[in-house]
């Protein structure tokens, strides 16, 4: 059998050997972890953790929505895979009855569609891995016999609520002192999900811990959580009379944005630890943005905005309709993004229209609805940038960003500037910006292939003004600006990205 690792940038999967062969690389190691299974969560098996957890953070659920937090991506349930580890061990008599701790770190995203790797390690203290490739995204270390001391239950009493639809959106000093009691899951659906571990604890148990995940996502922290930490003591006499799942944030701390909430269920005890991220980045409005840019300026330009829907290229379709110039923005599938930054833009008197446009499909398709002619094209078409800490280069990453960053602006480039189409006036010159990077200065470790890709551009667009004596390029290697990608997780100071980019807006004009 094959096992095979993730690429968050391209989306293929790339071989890493056979179960044996990684048992055996394992081995050479750390003799004391052995491959237990492997697996990769599909949609609809997400769909299912959803419906049983009531867990609808959109960081799990909305594809769109996801690309504005920290993973960049919808990412898997971190107690779905903990249920699903603890199923297996069960079922492979690794783990039995006697189990009493569960403390659980989570370290790292796991995608949709990443192939998981389920590694164990038996002893007084047993533990098990989550893996992706070689990235340990999830550690546990399991327990037998109850604890000596046992967890408090939270103290406050508060009636049962029903399971939201919507996730909270709580401030950080809202979150202490926040209580409840949520219903736990469905038996019958963890008898059908998690099989063996139902039949060797009963149902309740992975009920309960898998509306830990609705706590965290959906009450306290809510909206803007990421799962750190779960300790929980499986204390069966708990049992008589808990339909539900008490909980209690008890403690915050600022300076991380960390968060604790103690819980107690029929089954669990204990105490689970989460992060409150930033919300979504939000650019300069467009009453902030004509405070910085001259009435009428930029009259007469016309410009195609690739990647308008947000970050970068949203201010640039601002600035340019405050300076009293056209846009057409482009999407990739944040069609409501579009729609908000269009519709600020107009209120303003703008005008601007939007387009759906995958700078890695074929240009001329995209382009058959949309008439000329246009001045520039702004190209702020982008994929991910970094790598998660710890996970290898990768050979397939560079030819997804390739096909955004250095085929996707040829392709496009070259069909603008076809004469039959009509898009640039005849006689004239396409003025194209090509945003660089201040990483090709100083390249971050994870960003290495983003790096690589946006030099292989810049080369391309010095021999692309020597061919194409209509297409006059500008490349900048812009500094590290806010955006969803660069969103740190503790305040930074960044520049002010209409400062920044102005004054190549400015000198595209005079040209």
């Amino acid at each position: 059998m094959r096992a095979f690792a993730g690429c968050r940038f391209c989306g293929k999967f790339i071989a890493t050997g056979t179960l044996e062969s990684l048992n055996a690389a394992a081995s050479n190691t750390s003799s004391t972890f052995v491959l237990v299974a492997q697996t990769a969560v599909t949609w609809p098996q997400q769909e299912l953790f959803m419906h049983f957890s009531g867990d609808r953070n959109p960081m799990h659920i909305d594809p769109v929505a996801a690309r504005r937090t920290p993973p960049g991506a919808g990412v898997v349930y971190g107690m779905h895979m903990v249920l699903w580890a603890l199923d297996q061990l069960v079922a492979g008599a690794h783990v039995d009855r006697s189990l009493g701790i569960v403390s659980v770190r989570f370290l790292k995203w796991m995608y949709l569609e990443d192939t998981v790797s389920l590694w164990f390690c038996a002893g007084v203290k047993s533990r098990f891995e989550l893996r992706v490739g070689e990235l340990v995204a999830l550690s546990c270390f399991l327990q037998s016999g109850l604890a000596h001391d046992q967890p408090e239950r939270p103290h406050r009493h508060s009636t049962v609520s029903q399971r939201r639809e919507v996730p909270a959106t709580l401030l950080l000093h809202e979150i202490e002192g926040k209580h409840g009691q949520a219903p736990i899951a469905d038996l019958s659906a963890s008898e059908t999900l998690f099989p063996s571990l139902a039949r060797t604890f009963g149902p309740r148990l992975a009920a309960e811990i898998a509306t830990c995940s609705y706590v965290v996502g959906m009450e306290a922290p809510g909206l803007h959580s990421i799962d750190s930490v779960a300790d929980w003591v499986i204390a069966p006499s708990l049992a008589a009379g808990r339909s539900v799942l008490s909980y209690e944030g008890i403690a915050v701390d600022p300076r991380f944005r960390r968060v604790r909430i103690r819980i107690a269920g029929g089954w669990i005890a204990g105490t689970l630890e989460a992060f409150v991220r930033h919300a979504p980045v939000r650019q300069a409005t467009m009453e902030q943005v004509k405070q910085q840019v001259l009435s009428g300026e930029f009259l007469g330009m016309r410009a195609l905005i690739l990647g308008g829907s947000r970050g970068l290229g949203e201010i640039a379709a601002k600035c340019i309709a405050a300076g009293g110039g056209q846009s057409v923005l482009t999407y990739a599938s944040g069609l409501q993004d579009a729609e908000c930054v269009a519709a600020e833009i107009r209120d303003h008197g703008g005008s601007v229209s939007i387009l759906r446009y995958d700078a890695r499909e074929a240009p001329a398709p995209q382009l058959a609805d949309v008439t000329g002619p246009f001045t520039h094209l702004l190209y702020f078409a982008s994929g991910r940038m970094f790598r998660q800490k710890g996970e290898l280069p990768c050979a397939e990453c560079l030819v997804g960003h390739n096909a955004i960053y250095v085929q996707g602006f040829h392709d496009l480039c070259v069909e603008l500037l076809r004469p039959e189409s009509g898009r640039v006036e005849p006689g004239r010159k396409l003025v194209a910006f090509y945003p660089s990077s201040a990483l090709l200065d100083d390249p971050a470790t994870s960003a290495t292939e983003f790096a690589a890709s946006k030099a292989a551009g810049e080369q391309l667009c010095q021999e692309m003004e020597r061919s194409l004596p209509r297409l006059q390029i500008l490349v900048a290697r812009l500094p590290r600006l806010l955006t969803d990608q660069t969103a740190p997780m503790f305040p930074e100071r960044f520049p002010d990205a209409v400062a920044v980019l102005l004054p190549f807006f400015r000198q595209w004009n005079a040209t």
